[in-house]
């Protein structure tokens, strides 16, 4: 029998979120549901078994079964597994051969191997959550439920109960039916809070917030103070948008539970986003009683970097840095930190202990750029294409940073050749088109340049940097111009905002000799964004209407920020501008 891989998927993720020895930590089993004969589906009654000693000949087998796993020959290891579980009642060869049994795929033995854990075992939970994986692939949640009640009753816990509500689909049952079954087969004192704690989980995650609020609000009366009830309601305050209201919430929870630092630790990654000096409180508070935290250490030297007190900021990352595997995100950190001191060496060793994550592709842009301070073009080049060798799950990244560092070196052709040998690892990608577009940016090559612009655009009509980048281009190297207009409207319409938009839909009103309404454009643009081609466009257009001091003005302010860009310094050229320079 083939087993659903969303299911096993879901309880090997079980299995570690409420962690057996957690779950073991509390002996009371008052309320339990079922007792462990109910639990017995071979109806042999649970007792404490002699565990059997493994003879020499069955020794050798399962070192050849080891032998076996190691080799990747599962097939001929679980038989030798299995018949030694059954002999010996050994907990370890038992999980050993109901993980390999789930390894293949094999409900029959699975089962067999999780009854006989909870056989052995009828008081640890995760018997009891290897009982529910099964029932669930068997589709007989009524089972899978009385197990699940038993951890909650045992334990507290209703992460599994939660599990099994969130398998409705492949039990072809809907959630409510199932939180419906829930309360039938509970027994427990607190069914109420249960039952709408559960319905308001479901509620949440379906979007219905006022649902989920009202029923998560009925299970706090039936169980005040209870510390995950309030934390879920302040989750779904957050969702609402309702961010001060949360905070208010958790704040009376705090002050209620002084003690406990994971609630003071939800309270201040709240509180981050409203009032940073009051977390960084709340985070130094919580920092000297549980000094080895490292998530409250990283969120608190996080918080320091956004005020911009580096000093406070570094020592709490050195120490995170300091330990084997540290995070990528504490070295990226230290990467900024160093750069920013000047201690270039020592940037360098920081970006480059970012081996993956989100920050991978920041750090390996800013290794390259401090790289080109001492390094050759060419050598630079090598570095990236050994790290895409290395990263594979980086290299379309990886590809667009090396092409844009030759497009910023003008190194156009190469650029060209790079973007080609990457969209034919990663075709149609919108990135790369695009920076191939930027390779062929010239008259002669405008053709080609189109056809990638179009490619895209036939991914996404409505993409506004395209729309304008194509438009623009066109504006420039053919005589297309009201085709070009076409295009630069649709992209303002879009994107009404972006100045480069604005500066184009300027500059091609100014081409079709709408000088006036040119104007306003250009000058929206440059208030916006004074950039030195903005500014060329803004000072063409005020010279053409006699306006010739406010030109200079532009000129002027622009030539001093930009005194070696190509658009301005032709511009002025042009029209014979002088700013009292020397060009």
């Amino acid at each position: 029998m083939r087993l659903r891989n969303t299911i096993l998927f879901g309880l090997a993720y079980l299995l570690i979120a409420t962690g057996c020895a957690n779950l073991e930590k509390k002996t009371s089993k008052k309320n339990v549901v079922l007792k462990s004969s109910d639990l017995n589906d071979t109806n042999n009654e649970p007792k404490n078994e002699k565990i059997l000693p493994i003879k020499s000949d069955a020794l050798s087998g399962l070192i050849i079964a080891d032998l076996n796993i190691k080799r990747g020959n599962v097939l001929e290891a679980l038989p030798v597994y299995v018949r030694q579980a059954r002999v010996t009642k050994d907990k370890t060869l038992i999980l050993k051969s109901y993980n390999l049994a789930k390894f293949r795929s094999d409900i029959e033995i699975m089962t067999e191997m999780a009854d006989l854990w909870l056989a052995i075992e009828p008081d640890n939970p995760s018997s009891h959550l290897a009982k529910i994986e099964n029932y669930l692939l068997l589709k007989e949640p009524l089972s899978a439920i009385n197990h699940g009640l038993w951890i909650y009753n045992f334990n507290e816990d209703m992460n599994p109960l939660i599990y099994i509500i969130s398998q409705s689909q492949n039990i072809d049952l809907k959630p409510t039916e199932l939180i419906s079954i829930i309360s039938t087969e509970s027994q427990s004192s607190e069914t109420d809070h249960l039952i709408n704690t559960l319905s308001g989980i479901v509620s949440n995650q379906e979007g219905d917030l006022e649902k989920a609020e009202l029923a998560l609000k009925k299970a706090l009366e039936a169980k005040p103070d209870d510390i995950q009830t309030t934390i879920r309601i302040a989750q779904v305050l957050i969702k609402k948008g309702k961010l001060e209201e949360a905070i208010s919430v958790l704040s009376k929870l705090v002050n209620q539970n002084p003690d406990n630092l994971n609630l003071r630790t939800q309270y201040a990654e709240y509180l981050s986003v409203k009032n940073i000096e009051q977390a960084i409180s709340e985070l130094e508070l919580i920092n000297n009683r549980e000094p080895f935290n490292r998530k409250v250490a990283y969120m608190l030297a996080s918080l320091y970097l956004s005020k911009d007190e580096t000093k406070l900021a570094k020592p709490i990352l050195e120490k995170l840095g300091s330990k084997q595997n540290s995070p990528n995100d504490v070295n990226f950190h230290l990467g900024n930190i160093a750069k920013k001191d000047g201690e270039i060496a020592k940037a360098i060793y920081y970006y480059s202990k970012v081996i993956s994550g989100s920050k991978y592709i920041i750090a390996q842009e800013r290794l390259v750029d401090l790289y080109t301070q001492n390094s050759k073009l060419s050598e630079i080049q090598n570095y990236l294409s050994i790290k895409r060798e290395n990263n594979p799950k980086y290299a379309k990244n990886l590809f667009q940073l090396e092409s844009s560092l030759l497009l910023i070196n003008d190194e156009k052709d190469k650029a060209f050749k790079l973007l080609s040998n990457a969209l034919s690892a990663f075709p149609n990608d919108a990135n790369l088109l695009y920076l191939r577009s930027m390779s062929l940016d010239s008259q002669e090559t405008f053709d080609e340049m189109e056809t990638d612009l179009r490619s895209i655009l036939t991914l996404d009509d409505d993409n506004s940097v395209i729309l304008n980048a194509l438009g623009y281009s066109m504006l420039i190297y053919t005589d297309r111009t009201q085709e070009a207009y076409n295009l630069i409207k649709k992209a303002h319409d879009i994107n009404p905002k972006d100045p480069a938009i604005i500066d184009s839909l300027g500059w091609v009103l100014f081409k079709l000799g709408k000088l006036e309404d040119a104007l306003n454009y250009l000058n929206d643009a440059y208030a916006l964004n004074k950039d030195a081609e903005i500014a060329a466009h803004l000072g063409e257009v005020l010279w053409v209407l006699n306006k010739r001091e406010q030109a200079l003005l532009i000129f002027r302010e622009s030539y001093e920020n930009y005194p070696e860009h190509k658009t301005l310094l032709r511009t002025i050229e042009k029209l014979g501008a002088e700013i009292n320079s020397s060009l």
